[in-house]
């Protein structure tokens, strides 16, 4: 790679420190890298034509952030994790120029992830819609209530649920929320999706579900006046509030991510990588 694209999460790099370096290295090297200067959200409009790769610096936020943003220029993305676990971000700090090197030596292979699309639909219209690397996660709004909500796939009922939530996550996604609530890990780049309740009040219906890429899911909450306590999440960052009698519809994003793989560690020895780490 010759041209590369920094986005820094300013909470992480506070002073540009970090970043100085990893531009002035790169420049020296005599390659070319243009930078965010910090800004949180990332505008395709400003990523030069020719840049070949998109580095995030911060943690897994930063990169899903990233990914959501470009997406549609189809760059692939590398992060360098200053954050904490960083399943997805897995450039350490101790890695940082041996990696950056590795990239301008054309030494790495590409992923590609499947993301998800999220409707929301009031009175047959589409009020909202937004895509998700890791998970769209329909939650109560803060309050103590639970959530009634029914669930649909492909047009077909599933069941009828009282719980905190539900979270609908990629393989990508597997390893974040989804893991802590008791969901199944599923392989970075396979092609399926996990429907995992949170807090589940009945037994039989506190498993998670693992379905086909291609599966429409629809989840339509309680139609009563109390039924208005619920948000629908798009990677635990952009919140849209659903009243009673709204439909939720999650498909496959037509757009898949890219992302920059340099190490040869298998999903189980970076799982178990990470967490030793802690």
């Amino acid at each position: 790679m010759d041209h590369f694209y920094l986005v820094t999460n300013r909470s992480k790099d506070e002073n540009f420190a970090i970043s100085e370096q990893i531009l002035s290295y790169i420049r020296k090297k005599g390659k070319k890298c243009d930078w965010n200067e910090g800004r949180r959200k990332l505008s395709p409009e400003i990523v030069p034509k020719t840049v070949e790769g998109i580095l995030t610096l911060g943690g897994d936020g930063t990169l899903i952030q990233a990914a959501r943003d470009i997406v549609s220029l189809d760059i692939p993305l590398l992060g360098i994790n200053f954050g904490t676990l960083g399943y997805l971000a897995e450039v350490g700090k101790d890695e940082l120029f041996s990696s950056l090197d590795a990239l301008m030596q054309g030494q790495y292979n590409l992923e590609s992830r499947m993301m998800l699309q999220g409707k929301i639909w009031r009175d047959e219209k589409v009020i909202q819609e937004d895509i998700a690397l890791n998970d769209i996660v329909l939650s109560r709004d803060g309050s103590a209530k639970i959530i009634r909500f029914s669930v649909y796939v492909n047009n077909e009922f599933l069941h009828h649920y009282v719980a905190d939530g539900m979270i609908c996550a990629t393989p990508t996604g597997s390893t974040a929320y989804n893991l802590s609530a008791g969901g199944p890990i599923l392989l970075p780049e396979s092609l399926l999706m996990v429907l995992t309740p949170i807090c589940a009040h009945a037994l039989h219906a506190r498993s998670s579900i693992v379905l086909n890429a291609d599966d429409t899911l629809s989840l339509r909450v309680g139609e009563k006046e109390k039924d208005d306590a619920q948000n629908v999440i798009f990677d635990g960052d952009d919140a849209v509030n659903l009243r009673a009698g709204d439909c939720l519809t999650i498909s496959r994003a037509h757009k898949m991510v890219k992302t920059i793989k340099l190490h040869d560690l298998s999903l189980l020895q970076t799982l178990s990588k990470k967490m030793l780490d802690r």
